[in-house]
């Protein structure tokens, strides 16, 4: 969950700079644990920013099923 949030602040934020700080953290993790080809290694890394992708329409999209998700709403 607190994963999905970071992925929601930054994509508020629109900083590239954070995204590719993270997926420079993702390449080092996964180039560590899998030991292959670098060709393998950036297919991987390319799914994992689609997913990102993914989370966020996904967390844009309840925004806007669930009217923005600011404020208290009233009692009638």
């Amino acid at each position: 969950m607190s994963f999905l949030l970071i992925i929601r602040y930054i994509h508020c934020c629109k900083s590239t700079f954070l995204l590719g700080l993270l997926g420079s953290r993702l390449e080092n993790t996964l180039e560590r644990i899998m030991q292959r080809s670098p060709f393998i290694l950036y297919s991987y890394y390319g799914t994992i920013l689609i997913y990102i992708k993914l989370a966020i329409q996904t967390i844009d999209n309840q925004l806007f099923i669930n009217g923005g998700g600011g404020g208290k709403k009233r009692k009638k």
